[in-house]
Parts: structure tokens; C-alpha cells; sequence
């Protein structure tokens, strides 16, 4: 046959050969040799026409080459089965990246803001971006799919080659390739691969064991497709989730300390109005709430300071914000949801907000105006004992004098007693000294108004 000289024959190969009164087909003219049907006789070629290089008839030309045709068969068909083989890897290959997006909650986060780890911080960041997906939009742009294609396509046109006339011809093309392979010698080629046994069951295997190569693109390329789809979508609503989850966090915590600053606002002019009427009404009444706004105490001596016009009262109506209004762990979690969402935008709530005090005391004027009320008061009654013992000391003097004058021999001292002496009148200046102190100490405390307390009430 074309693609194996008489001389490439092993010696049983050569004695069939003998046997069938020819030798190799190579050397038979094409007119002188019906190829047509397998097995019949020479036809028009005489019976008697033998010679060297032809065959009596086809029978003996196949039996002759009958290994030989086994051989081109399990050549081809290996050849066909590695690249058939090939193609289903990279079928199998391709499939394995369709892709599988799953639906992304990001409450988990929200329930953990504060203590989530950066590998969770990054994956709720591409979630955001992506939703979980960000590879190929369609099927032909996931890597791999020409490959693909091309090696299914390729492989499943060998397969199918394999069980018909014209593509077992094809085969033998391309398994031999040789200049001076004639459409003859091809023809007889074919004619042993489909009546060798060997051959013709090394065709039929491989071409029913890769019959749905074609099914097998098309199941896997349907599939990849319908994945990226799925994927796709699932990855929109994964970032549309995301998107109304965050609007819906930050709207249940922003809207509700934005209520209370509101509230806040009117409940510090309420506070103020109150403040007004009872720190300026001049009866030293305050109210609880009051006191402890200011830190003051019922009881508390007030001595000379004018509550109504000493300035002591400071009020404060800027409207309340948000950062004034909210508390330590809604700023706490503020600043961990900005982060989380990488929203620098986000500075309505500062780490350490400043609450606004719609009333206190200017407590440096009134502690400085309270002290020298406190000390003038402490001199004073202090003087009382130095005042008392001068005026004590007065009398005395007097009555000394008196008792010198010519009338001064007798005179009435305290309660009426008589006075005769120096004696009697130190004893009676002395028992008047009680009586010029309490009065001192007396004007003292009227002075300083030590009777005048802040009240509650």
C-alpha cells in the first residue's frame, strides 16, 4: 500500500503477498484495478493479467495488507482519540470556570462594626465594588474559549471523519502527508481501513467514544454562559443589597440624633426662660433643676451679690447639632461605619463632640465676688471683738472722769447700781462688753446680709 512498500512488509506479510500471485498495490495502474467495492474481483482487469505489483482481485490485495491496515487504523485513530482527548480536557477545563457568585448579606458586618478584621473590612470593600464578581460579561470572554472552541471543533470533525468514506480519506491525508500520495493510493487506503477488522474496530471505538464531543462544547459553553449570567445578576443585587443596607445604616443612626438635637434645641430655650424668671426675680429661689445646672446649693450664703444684675447667669441658645447631641457610641459607631464604607465624606459626627450648656455660672466672677464678700464679712465681725472691747474701754473712761467732777462722787451704773468707787466701775464696764459685742457682731451681719440663703424651691 502507498504509505508502506513490499519492502517495509514483515516476512508473513510477504508469503500472503506471494500467495495472492502479487506484490504491493504502490506499482498497479490506476486503469488496470477496480477500487470501487471492497472485495470484488478484478472486473475489468483480466483474470490472467498477473504480474508483478497486482493482485488477482481485492480480497487478496486486503488480506495481503490486512496487518498493515490495522496498523494505519490504530494510528489514526490514536492520533484522532489524542486530540479528541485533548479537546474534552479543555472542555472539562473551561467548564470548571463558570462562575459561582453567592448572595452577600452585610448586616454580619454592621452587627460587628468596631472589631472587624481587615481580611472582613476588604471583602464587605469588594462586595461594594463588585458584588463578588468581576470577570467576563459574556461567555466568549471567559480565557480559554477560543482554545476551546477551536480544539471541540477540530476534534469533533476528526471524530466524525472517522465513520465515512470522504473522511477516512481526509484522515489518511492528513496522517500521511506525502507529494506523491495519489487520489488512487488514498482510495485503496481507505478501502483497507474500512474492511480491516482491526481497523475498522479502532475507527468505530473512538468514534462512538467521543460521538458527543459537540454536546459536551455546547453543554459546557451553555452552562459557563448561563453561570456568568446568574453570576452577573446575583453580583447586581449583592451591591444593590449593599447600597440599601448602607443608606438604611446610616439613616437609623444619623436620623435619630438629628431628631434629638431638634428636641434638644427647644428643651434649651424652655431652660433658659426658666432660668431668667427664677435667677431675676430677687427672692433668692431657685429651682432644683436650677441648682444643679449650676452647681449651687440650697443654703448656700449669697451675702451681699446681686443675683440680677451681677452677670452670674450665662445662657447659650445656638441651636443644638448633631455633633453637640450625640452620644459616645453613636459616634463610636459613626467613625466605624465611615470606615468600613471608606466614606471620608462622612464628618458630621466628630470623635469627642461638644455638648452645648444652654445655662451655667460664669463661676470665676461669682467664686471671686463670694470670696471678697466672705472675707469682708470675716474682718468685720472679727473688728466686733476689738470694737467691743474700745467701746467697753470708753465707758470706763468716762465714768472715771465723771466720778472726778464734784458731782461724780456717787453716781448709777449698770442696772441702776451705785457707783462708789473705782472697783464697781471696771465690774460695770466689763458686764457691758457682752452687749457691745453682740450688738457689733449684730451690725456685722446686717451689714453683710449673713441671714440671706439661697433658697429651693
Amino acid at each position: 500500500m502507498p504509505y508502506a512498500p513490499n519492502y517495509m512488509m514483515d516476512e508473513e506479510q510477504k508469503k500472503k503477498a506471494a500467495e495472492g500471485g502479487g506484490v504491493n498495490i504502490s506499482g498497479v495502474g490506476g486503469s488496470d484495478f477496480s477500487t470501487g467495492v471492497p472485495g470484488q474481483e478484478a472486473g475489468t482487469a483480466s483474470k490472467d493479467k498477473k504480474s508483478s505489483g497486482q493482485y488477482a482481485n481485492i480480497q487478496s490485495y486486503l488480506d495481503a495488507n490486512k496487518y498493515q491496515a490495522d496498523t494505519m487504523g490504530s494510528t489514526i485513530a490514536g492520533n484522532v482519540e489524542n486530540k479528541a482527548q485533548d479537546a474534552t480536557n479543555k472542555i472539562n477545563s473551561f467548564q470548571a470556570k463558570a462562575p459561582e457568585v453567592k448572595a452577600y448579606d452585610p448586616n454580619e458586618a454592621y452587627k460587628n462594626l468596631g472589631s472587624l478584621t481587615d481580611e472582613q473590612k476588604n471583602t464587605y470593600r469588594a462586595q461594594k465594588d463588585t458584588g463578588g464578581y468581576s470577570g467576563p460579561a459574556t461567555v466568549d470572554q471567559v480565557e480559554g474559549y477560543g482554545d476551546t472552541q477551536k480544539a471541540a471543533s477540530e476534534a469533533s470533525g476528526l471524530v466524525k471523519n472517522t465513520g465515512n468514506e470522504y473522511g477516512q480519506q481526509q484522515l489518511l491525508k492528513d496522517t500521511y502527508k506525502r507529494p506523491d500520495y495519489t487520489a488512487g493510493q488514498n482510495k485503496l487506503d481507505q478501502v483497507l481501513l474500512q474492511n480491516s477488522p482491526g481497523s475498522k474496530a479502532a475507527l468505530q471505538n473512538v468514534s462512538n467514544k467521543y460521538a458527543g464531543l459537540d454536546s459536551l462544547f455546547n453543554d459546557a459553553n451553555t452552562k459557563v454562559g448561563d453561570s456568568i449570567k446568574t453570576a452577573t445578576g446575583q453580583a447586581l443585587a449583592n451591591k444593590q443589597a449593599i447600597t440599601t443596607a448602607e443608606k438604611d445604616q446610616w439613616d437609623n443612626l444619623i436620623n435619630p440624633i438629628s431628631e434629638r438635637a431638634k428636641q434638644q434645641t427647644a428643651a434649651n430655650q424652655a431652660l433658659i426662660d426658666r432660668a431668667n424668671a427664677d435667677f431675676y426675680d430677687g427672692n433668692d429661689t431657685l429651682s432644683e433643676e436650677l441648682l444643679a445646672q449650676l452647681g449651687l446649693s440650697e443654703g448656700q450664703n449669697l451675702f451681699n451679690l446681686n443675683l440680677d444684675l451681677g452677670g452670674y447667669l450665662k445662657t447659650d441658645a445656638t441651636p443644638v447639632g448633631m455633633d453637640n447631641a450625640a452620644t459616645a457610641d453613636e459616634r463610636s459607631k459613626y467613625q466605624a461605619l465611615a470606615d468600613l464604607v471608606s466614606d471620608k465624606s462622612r464628618t458630621q459626627l466628630t470623635k469627642d463632640g461638644k455638648a452645648i450648656n444652654a445655662i451655667s455660672l460664669n463661676k470665676d466672677k461669682f467664686n471671686k465676688d463670694y470670696q471678697a464678700q466672705s472675707d469682708a464679712y470675716n474682718s468685720a465681725y472679727a473688728q466686733s471683738t476689738a470694737d467691743a472691747q474700745g467701746k467697753m474701754d470708753a465707758y470706763l473712761q468716762q465714768g472715771l472722769a465723771n466720778m472726778a467732777t464734784p458731782w461724780g462722787e456717787a453716781m448709777y451704773g449698770i442696772d441702776g447700781a451705785l457707783i462708789r468707787n473705782r472697783g464697781d466701775l471696771e465690774r460695770d464696764a466689763q458686764s457691758r462688753y457682752p452687749g457691745y459685742l453682740a450688738e457689733l457682731q449684730a451690725a456685722a451681719n446686717n451689714q453683710f446680709k449673713i441671714d440671706r440663703k439661697i433658697k429651693k424651691g
